[in-house]
């Protein structure tokens, strides 16, 4: 079994002194699945920042264009950072506990929404974009002395260390975001997190959440389905799980128990459910019969909130 190849092959990385680097060689030269074209960088900007941008303007008292943003997990690139930017939106920091995003990456980037400016593909895919910033970003040097100085031109800042205490002042953001970082993270450290989006950006920020529940495994082995991690024990799940990008396992109703404990209110969501008859095919370990059918089949799930009163 692929998937269960590329666990056992990850958990050996992951005690090695360079593991991470290792993993992302493999994931940019062996599934390439880092590599950037403009047609992928434009449709995850489509896919992702329009939502978050719908939770700013619908919850948060602030314009776009006077509105700080704070990102839990940069990545490799900074796409969403840089789509932020193209939006309107006064200023972006975003915050990695791997140091992923290189200047390299960064101009990478650059050159293939420049690419997909040229071509029209950004303006037919992403009608949000701001003409000015578009423009500004195509004008703009294309290389850099340094990481720090190339972002800053699109009014992004970086930081390598973890989201639980982040260098920013209290109230300085007025949006937390993520993109498929939740599911990657223990409920504690969610908590964490929660707690800490609301020290940088008080009583009225609003945070937006992309979480992804299906099995990440099938992404890479297509003779699974996105269920397939519910068919295993804890203590099974434990030799299983990658140690360099674990899965939680977490479901929809604890994400909404986390979020309410931590003191949050919910005031958006955007569900999607996976396909029932795969479903129906797939033999659930003990731990997840205490939740219904309809519950389990979320694999998507968009989450806006705000701390309660």
């Amino acid at each position: 079994m692929r998937w269960v190849a590329k666990a056992m092959v990850q958990n050996t990385l992951s005690v090695l002194p360079k593991g991470v680097a290792m993993n992302a060689f493999l994931q940019r030269h062996g599934t390439r699945s880092t590599v950037l074209t403009p047609e992928r960088v434009v449709e995850k900007m489509a896919r992702v920042v329009p939502m978050h941008l719908r939770h700013l303007d619908e919850h948060s008292p602030r314009q776009r264009s006077e509105a700080a943003v704070l990102e839990i997990g940069t990545g490799f690139t900074p796409i969403v950072p840089l789509g932020f930017f193209l939006a309107g939106v006064r200023a972006v920091h975003t915050v990695d506990i791997v140091e992923l995003t290189t200047v390299g990456s960064v101009e990478e980037l650059l050159r293939c929404l420049r690419s997909a400016s040229s071509t029209g593909l950004l303006r037919r895919l992403c009608p949000w974009v701001n003409p000015r910033r578009e423009a500004e970003m195509c004008t703009s040097p294309g290389s850099s002395a340094g990481r720090a100085e190339l972002l800053a031109r699109f009014g992004i800042t970086y930081e390598v260390g973890t989201a639980l205490d982040v260098s920013l002042e209290d109230t300085s953001v007025d949006m937390v975001i993520s993109n498929n970082v939740f599911e990657h993270v223990p409920p504690p450290v969610i908590a964490g997190i929660l707690q800490e989006s609301r020290r940088v950006g008080g009583a009225a920020v609003v945070v937006s959440h992309h979480i992804d529940l299906r099995d990440h495994y099938a992404k890479f082995d297509r003779r699974i389905n996105v269920f397939n991690m519910l068919r295993f024990s804890s203590r099974q799940w434990r030799v299983l799980n990658s140690r360099l990008e674990p899965q939680s396992r977490l479901r929809y109703p604890d994400y909404l128990a986390i979020f309410a404990d931590a003191g949050w209110e919910i005031v958006s969501e955007d569900l999607r459910h996976g396909n029932e008859e795969l479903f129906q095919k797939t033999r659930l370990a003990p731990e997840f019969r205490r939740y219904s059918a309809d519950e389990l089949r979320v694999i998507d799930m968009w989450i806006a909130a705000r701390p309660r009163a």
